[in-house]
């Protein structure tokens, strides 16, 4: 890869390592920040169908009193 080689000689393979670990940081952050995302979203859909579900529950059981 020739822009591989002109990176490596012009900045020093130093740098060019640098780079990598930013752009590596950088994605497991954003990797977190899905996760986070993901799980808020997730805990707010749960905790939605509990209360359906306890709701329901409440409606049946003074149905039957």
């Amino acid at each position: 890869d020739p822009y591989h080689k002109e990176r490596c000689n012009s900045k020093g393979f130093s740098s060019f390592l640098e780079d990598d670990f930013v752009i590596l940081v950088n994605l497991q952050r954003f990797q977190l920040l899905l996760f986070q995302r993901g799980a808020l979203l997730l805990a707010k859909y749960l905790n939605e169908f509990l209360n359906d579900q306890l709701t329901a529950a409440e409606e049946t059981f003074t149905e039957f009193k």
